[in-house]
């Protein structure tokens, strides 16, 4: 059960009054319950389309709905600080495999959020500034952190193609790719979910992005804002066997504990598919649980919870569970080390690349809610996001 400061938060009442308290509490349960009701032919429609066959029975999932309404108070819309739909739950409910696990160990993504949100209020500066993408590489970087080397911005302006380092004017195109760079990857500073990013190549005078021939009627689209230009980090061989085209990524999950530790909560393999220059799963990535001894778990799953798990990857045919991770516990060290840096802040998901000569941090993530989705972590939201008794 949650403690009763955050139940008193979630009700909206005066946790002076306990009486009011338990009304407010059985109105708002009750309130629930009914909606939980009016949407059965919603969940009986996702839970129809699970292929899993060791999936719940369907009385079972109504169970489940019926005990974060009665139990965990996950569905509520009713206050300014819970911006999810009771729509919202049931589509995080499938979409995190929750009908294969018990749902006392469950946590949806949304209330994920909902509580790391609370827990970071204090740390909104820093949180700023380390997801911002340009923010965040001065000051990793300058603090002995191996990152991805920025290179500038590029952007569609007046009407040309143009590139600036830091503090430097605009320059023509042909600059970028003196001292023989063909390649450079292109991201928005403060997008997420893998929106905006691709490849920017200069095939021998052709500009491709993404492995498709480009021209003057494209720049528009990609580059009517500066986008952030970094060198194109190389996966060690074994991540590039995976899928070639993607830079290969390890999500790390880290939390400060009370006495100030820095503890690892999880660890997860992203990967392109289909030729994607991406690993996002929201792009249609894979994503695959990575063991404490870096091998990775058995399946890997898409973000689609239509789609069944998977245990090789669909274009390279590489197993998952006979691989394991070259330089992993660099990672995760490389990943507490960053933590270690940030004073103040309970939680964040690391981007690290695993390159030929170790890891590299990519980026941070303060609204990692997609590593919720691989299993229970119920007993460490609690732990790491509520308050002190």
């Amino acid at each position: 059960m949650l403690k009763n400061e955050w139940n008193a938060i979630a009700l909206n009442v005066d946790e002076k009054s306990p009486r009011r308290n338990e009304a407010a509490l059985a109105e708002r349960q009750l309130a629930h319950t009914r909606k939980v009701l009016e949407k059965v032919d919603l969940i009986r429609e996702y839970w129809s389309k699970i292929p899993d066959e060791n999936k719940k029975s369907f009385h079972q999932v109504m169970a489940d709905f019926m005990a974060l309404v009665w139990r965990y108070y996950a569905i509520d819309n009713a206050t300014h600080r819970f911006w999810f739909t009771i729509n919202d739950c049931i589509r995080d409910y499938f979409a995190q495999k929750i009908y294969l696990i018990d749902i006392d160990k469950a946590v949806l993504q949304y209330e994920w959020i909902r509580f790391h949100y609370e827990a970071e209020k204090g740390n909104k500066q820093l949180v700023e500034t380390i997801i911002n993408k340009r923010t965040f590489k001065e000051f990793f970087g300058s603090r002995g952190i191996p990152v991805s080397r920025r290179i500038g911005f590029v952007q569609f302006r007046e009407g040309t193609l143009a590139w600036r380092g830091a503090d430097e004017d605009w320059q023509t195109l042909d600059s970028l790719w003196a001292g023989g760079r063909n390649e450079v990857f292109c991201k928005p500073e403060l997008d997420t979910q893998g929106n905006g990013c691709f490849m920017f190549e200069n095939r021998g005078g052709v500009y491709h992005i993404d492995g498709t021939p480009c021209n003057d009627q494209d720049w528009d689209t990609y580059f009517s804002q500066p986008k952030l230009m970094e060198e194109v980090v190389v996966n060690h061989p074994l991540l590039k066997s995976l899928h070639p085209q993607s830079l290969n990524t390890c999500r790390i999950v880290t939390a400060c504990a009370a006495d100030g530790e820095i503890v690892l909560l999880r660890s997860m393999l992203r990967m392109g598919v289909g030729g994607s220059t991406v690993d996002n799963l929201y792009h249609g990535g894979l994503g695959v649980i990575i063991k404490p001894d870096g091998t990775l778990n058995e399946l890997a799953s898409y973000h689609d919870y239509t789609r069944p798990g998977t245990p090789a990857h669909p274009d390279s045919g590489v197993v998952f569970k006979e691989v394991k991770l070259p330089y992993y516990q660099e990672a995760v060290a490389l990943a507490k080390k960053a933590h270690s840096l940030c004073g103040g802040l309970r939680s964040a998901g690391w981007d690290v690349a695993i390159t030929p000569n170790g890891p590299v941090l990519i980026e941070c993530n303060v609204n990692y809610s997609i590593i919720a989705r691989y299993g229970g972590l119920r007993h460490e939201m609690v732990k790491y996001f509520t308050p002190a008794e």
